[in-house]
């Protein structure tokens, strides 16, 4: 498989162009793990940033996060971003995927799945500082940084880790499909081509 991830910068957006080819058949889900905290890391976490998704449903998971085959629909959970909420709202939520993970580390499937590249999330922080997200896959992984641990080495310039530091949003195809019936289409075939592209794009409102 020979593989060209492209990134561009065009007005305020940053565009990621995925594309690949093979010679014999080939799973492929190719993403991103960019995280962003839109109020600036050193200014606190991402509890009070708000999040839009046009996602209704998730992946139910095992007790080590792998997908059981099981959509759940966002109704009536605290994965329910069809209306605008605080990131943290449901961090202490009395539910056994958010107990297991103190946060957000899940994957959801976009409404009315087309495979056209359409805005399917909007990410704000107080500063007014705004991120939207369009994508041509049928899914996002949502993570906001539960796992990252105080005590492990900083980041560059010296900066201390702190849980929920960041969130990142991973536009992809659905996590082991190849092992899940019904799930998305992942196997690349010689002669097709792979061509994904995800954007991120900034404003102040």
């Amino acid at each position: 498989m020979q593989v060209t991830v492209t990134y561009r910068v065009a007005d305020d957006a940053l565009i990621i162009d995925y594309e690949a080819v093979c010679d014999k058949n080939t799973p492929i889900n190719l993403t991103n793990h960019a995280y962003f905290n839109l109020d600036g890391y050193l200014n606190g976490g991402i509890e009070k940033h708000t999040l839009w998704m046009d996602c209704d449903r998730f992946n139910e998971v095992n007790d080590v996060l792998i997908p059981t085959g099981k959509l759940i629909p966002v109704a009536g959970t605290p994965y329910d971003f069809l209306q605008e909420k605080a990131l943290g709202k449901d961090f202490d939520a009395d539910h056994p995927h958010m107990k297991q993970c103190q946060g957000y580390d899940t994957n959801f499937f976009v409404r009315d799945y087309t495979g056209d590249l359409r805005h399917i999330a909007t990410l704000k922080g107080e500063s007014g500082r705004t991120m939207r997200v369009y994508s041509d896959q049928p899914c996002v992984q949502i993570y906001t940084a539960n796992m990252v641990n105080p005590e492990d080495p900083a980041f560059k310039g010296d900066k201390k880790q702190y849980k929920h530091c960041a969130v990142a949003m991973e536009t992809q195809a659905m996590p082991d499909a190849i092992n899940q019936p019904g799930f998305t289409e992942v196997v690349l075939r010689p002669g097709e081509e792979y061509n994904k592209t995800t954007v991120f794009d900034f404003s102040n409102k």
